[in-house]
């Protein structure tokens, strides 16, 4: 939705362009080598995603943890990072987060509209509170290493939640402007996405999601909760002196 917007409002052409499934179609495009699928991407990769998908001298891309550990840690990666400026957005409320999550992975529907882009998981239960499980790990494991990466780097981020995006667009545009050091009179006034003909189901559908999840998850869960997860996280925290 924020790539959406900031594309319309002529701040770059954000996109996952560190998905690896992104990385082949766009390396066959242009005929570069990437480097392997198991492997960073190439500095032939980046060069060519600059020189293409730069606009108006702002380049931007959507950047997940797990992308940036599979396919930017990496000297190149690094020197990429090193000059970028960060926007670190993430949700308020994760249990939300992670039911629409779930939804988006069994409907393979990852937008405000109607278009299907990945396969539908049609034999998986909605209402299985484990699917919902895994989502609050992944979310939690990603938000740990954005958090870690920027500590440990000594950079700053601008932070937006997704709630204040979605409750003041033009600000959360002027902010990120600002931040980047452009005229706020330079960007476009882009209207809001609008509201997919499913958004109706697609919200009663979430809303039984989260019922069921709270109605049959277990109390007094550990961190993950996940069982060899919460046992690797309480040695962690023993290891660094943060736990009994």
């Amino acid at each position: 939705m924020l790539c959406r917007a900031l594309i319309r409002a002529g701040l770059g052409v954000p996109h996952e362009y560190f998905m690896r499934d992104h990385v082949r179609a766009l390396s066959l495009r242009w005929g570069v080598d990437a480097g392997g699928p198991r492997t960073p991407v190439s500095a032939a990769y980046l060069r060519a995603l600059m020189d293409h998908r730069t606009s108006r001298g702002l380049f931007g891309a959507k950047l997940q943890y797990w992308q940036y550990e599979r396919t930017l840690r990496s000297p190149q990666g690094e020197r990429l990072l090193d000059g970028a400026r960060l926007i670190y957005l993430y949700r308020e409320d994760v249990l939300r987060q992670a039911v629409s999550f779930r939804h988006a992975e069994i409907t393979g529907r990852w937008g405000s509209g109607e278009k299907v882009t990945t396969r539908p998981l049609v034999h998986e239960d909605p209402f299985d509170p484990r699917g919902i499980e895994r989502k609050i790990n992944l979310l939690l494991y990603d938000e740990l290493g954005w958090r870690s990466f920027l500590a440990r780097r000594g950079k700053r981020a601008l932070v937006l939640s997704y709630e204040q995006v979605c409750a003041d667009l033009p600000g959360a545009l002027g902010a990120i402007a600002l931040h980047l050091e452009v005229d706020r009179e330079r960007i476009a006034r882009p209207e809001p996405d609008t509201p997919s003909p499913l958004a109706g189901a697609d919200a009663a559908m979430k809303a039984r999601m989260l019922e069921a999840y709270l109605d049959q998850t277990a109390r007094g869960r550990g961190a993950w909760a996940h069982g060899p997860a919460d046992v690797i996280w309480e040695a962690w925290g023993r290891a660094n002196g943060l736990s009994d």
